[in-house]
């Protein structure tokens, strides 16, 4: 006879995972919702010209982060059992061995039967598939507003290298006159 299944280690991995799935959905939706708002106020908040792209990107990625944790769905152990049964067609497999786990002791041959036929399935079974970390499906979307965002940092790069030309400019053509009325002090 093999080594029991142990349903809850089972249960807690494929918690984790989904998780982690649920949070890396969300941090693609708050990253896409933070870039987009970026995207619009960036030029706002570059008015003054104080503020480096590379600390509104800080801030903008630290917003994205605050943001997808509410976001995030936590699964009890109980739901993940649940979803896990619903996904794999498991006939409440799991739910009925966290219910037996769970439970004081006693219930005679029938809840043996049922927790040894239980665990043999699971035993059988494979169910990393269906909690599988995958790429979230809006996370190509946040390319949209970084293309954006990127496209704003040109220009914003451009508008500076025309003033700082213009005040060169301007500079040269002040210090010629200076220099004019300096000799004609003399």
């Amino acid at each position: 006879m093999s080594a029991p299944v142990d349903a809850a280690r089972i249960l807690r991995v494929l918690r984790r995972r989904m998780i982690i799935q649920s949070w890396l959905n969300a941090l693609a939706t708050s990253s896409s919702i933070v870039a987009a708002a970026l995207a619009v106020f960036v030029p706002v908040l570059r008015g003054g010209g104080t503020l480096a792209l590379s600390d509104i990107a800080i801030a903008g990625g630290f917003a994205a982060l605050l943001l997808s944790l509410p976001l995030t769905r936590w699964f009890t152990i109980s739901n993940a059992a649940a979803a896990i049964d619903s996904m794999a067609g498991t006939r409440d497999r799991f739910v009925t061995v966290l219910a037996f786990e769970e439970a004081p002791s006693g219930g005679g041959p029938m809840r043996e039967l049922a927790t040894r036929e239980c665990r043999d399935f699971l035993a059988r079974s494979n169910f990393r598939p269906l909690a599988r970390l995958r790429v979230p499906p809006r996370a190509p979307w946040i390319v949209v507003p970084l293309i954006a965002l990127a496209l704003l940092e040109w220009q914003y790069q451009n508008v500076l290298a025309t003033r700082r030309a213009n005040a060169a400019l301007a500079q040269a053509q002040v210090g010629d006159t200076v220099q004019q009325l300096e000799d004609l002090a003399k």
